[in-house]
């Protein structure tokens, strides 16, 4: 298994509950596709340096997570289709 670490931004618009619920989403499907999440944390509500999807703030997330490599592209093509989710960065560690 690869270890891997995600960096989102979230949309600063949505209140806590939802943001809980946003990496909710974000964990299971990595565990739907057999990873294993090792630490999940919210980095806080950061101005952004350019409007995306009208937004101008936005919650940033860091996930550290374990997972076999061709099971990463099938995260991310999941990851798109979520309007709360405005960017993604998704790092393999050596």
């Amino acid at each position: 298994m690869n270890q891997y670490e995600g960096l989102f931004i979230v949309e600063g618009k949505i209140g806590d509950d939802d943001l809980g619920r946003v990496i909710s989403q974000i964990e299971e499907e990595i565990k739907k596709n057999k990873g294993e999440v090792l630490e999940s944390k919210s980095l806080g509500k950061r101005q952004l340096a350019y409007t995306i999807k009208r937004n101008s703030d936005g919650f940033y997330v860091l996930i550290n997570f374990k997972l076999q490599g061709p099971s990463l592209h099938k995260i991310q093509e999941k990851l798109k289709l979520n309007q709360k989710i405005l960017r993604d960065l998704i790092l393999k560690k050596s």
